[in-house]
Order: structure tokens, then sequence, then C-alpha cells
């Protein structure tokens, strides 16, 4: 899927959504954001965890290449 600001997305087998940036400035062009799927306030989701209802998502975690100054506040490994 892309789109204006998106040139890419991608889901691991756990459920991590990974979005390659585009179009926004250069100092995050190319760069990842993730979005992690959280069993409670602190584990994340694995695939045998998939199906069942999550506690929420964190966002701008393990894998996310953008500097978390870049980042929204609430977009900062919450």
């Amino acid at each position: 899927m892309t789109s204006k600001y998106v040139s890419s997305l991608n889901t691991d087998p756990n459920g991590v959504i990974s979005v390659t940036l585009r179009g926004i400035s250069g100092a995050v062009d190319g760069k990842i954001v993730t979005m992690a799927p959280m069993i409670d306030a602190t584990n994340q989701a694995t695939a045998s965890n998939l199906g069942g209802p999550l506690y929420g998502w964190r966002c701008g975690g393990t894998g996310t290449t953008v500097s978390a100054d870049m980042l929204p506040s609430s977009c900062r490994g919450n």
C-alpha cells in the first residue's frame, strides 16, 4: 500500500506494522515507523496471541528508524 506519505507498509508474523515514509522531509523520508500490538502494558503480542484481545499498540518502538524527536509525542515508544 502506498500513499502521498507512505512508500511501503509491511506486517510481520507477530502483527508488527512497519511503515516507510516519503514526501515529508529529508529528515524522515525513507525512515521507518513501527506499531506493535501489545497484550499488556509491557509485553508485545506474538503470533500465538493474534486473534485475541489486545491491550493497545506501541508506536515508535523496536524497528523504528525515525529519531524520537521527529515523532509525534504520542508515538515515542508508547
